[in-house]
């Protein structure tokens, strides 16, 4: 049984791989939601680029400690080492990413 999330992951390896055959990356656009204040900074970041980069960029715009906040996507630890392609995450879409001390 194919689920939807299957399906979407494949539409946007299929719309990466014509991406890369043209020369053309793509963005993927990231709302984090702080957990300090409750509201979301925005990011948009390229397809390859490892989610740290965006990680170390969220923690120096909000001034928290790295080492004091985790990053989930639907409730799990987003891996630092990941791309948003990994993560399979809908193209042109906010990404809710939850900040939240451990």
């Amino acid at each position: 049984n194919v689920t939807v999330k299957d399906a979407v992951s494949a539409l946007i390896l299929l719309l990466y791989s014509l991406c890369e055959i043209r020369g053309k990356g793509f963005h993927f656009f990231f709302s984090i939601l702080a957990f300090q204040n409750g509201g979301n900074v925005h990011f948009k970041i390229k397809s390859q680029t490892p989610l740290k980069k965006l990680f170390g960029a969220y923690c120096t715009r909000t001034g928290v400690d790295p080492a004091s906040v985790v990053f989930l996507y639907e409730g799990e630890r987003v891996d630092p080492e990941m791309t948003p392609i990994q993560v399979s995450v809908h193209i042109m879409r906010f990404l809710p990413l939850l900040a939240r001390r451990h």
